[in-house]
């Protein structure tokens, strides 16, 4: 089912249209109507034993199993660009929750601001905090509409860690939140960056010391 952007009884047209997949937790969808929030309250939903963790070393495994959990529900957005070409295009990718050692923090909130401000330049510097962001009109514009799912995709995952933390294990995750939060200049209304938030949570617990990436996906697999 096509997502409205314009409120319920409008765009019927839209409403008629199907989108097509096979796994009901893969493609877009708009947390703005009926089935939107449900689907976002299901991809966000808390750690399926009901558990919750403290950013510690100790967990560094349970957080990460859930994390890699969640990959497939997430779009693109922990897909970040690593390298780019003269004019400012990607040409090289790494995933943020299996590859993290290869990404810095300056190209996860280079990425973040691509998605809640504008692309910066490759030879200018992320901006000093607080961070703002536009207001987008997916209605009416094909490209804010790809630019709304990756919002909503990236929201997901802020609430999904939001939901896999203790309330200890939070407030220590936003001790640093200058670095992915952004506020939109015309609403006021705060986005977290998801993918900003992994990133820091993965440098602080360092899963990579406690087991091996591969040997991680190994025993989800099987």
């Amino acid at each position: 089912m096509a997502d409205l952007y314009a409120g319920d009884g409008v765009c019927a047209a839209a409403a008629a249209s199907i989108e097509w997949k096979t796994n009901p937790f893969h493609g877009n969808f708009n947390p703005g109507t009926t089935n939107g929030q449900k689907m976002f309250i299901e991809r966000s939903k808390e750690h399926a034993e009901g558990k919750r963790f403290n950013l510690s070393i100790e967990f560094a495994t349970d957080i990460h199993q859930f994390l890699i959990s969640k990959e497939g529900e997430l779009g693109n957005c922990c897909n970040i660009p690593i390298a780019f070409n003269g004019h400012n295009c990607p040409m090289e990718f790494a995933n943020l929750i299996t590859q993290h050692s290869k990404i810095s923090l300056e190209l996860v909130q280079r990425n973040a601001h691509k998605r809640f401000a504008t692309m910066l330049a490759q030879n200018a510097d992320v901006p000093t905090p607080p961070f703002t962001s536009h207001t987008l009109d997916p209605a009416n514009n094909d490209d804010d509409k790809a630019t709304f799912y990756d919002r909503v995709n990236a929201s997901v995952l802020a609430k999904a860690i939001e939901n896999l933390l203790t309330p200890l294990g939070y407030q220590d995750l936003l001790l640093n939140k200058e670095k992915f939060s952004f506020t939109d200049a015309t609403t006021g209304e705060i986005h977290f960056d998801g993918p900003t938030m992994v990133k820091i949570i993965v440098s602080q617990i360092e899963p990579d010391t406690i087991v091996g990436m591969d040997s991680l996906k190994a025993q989800l697999i099987h």
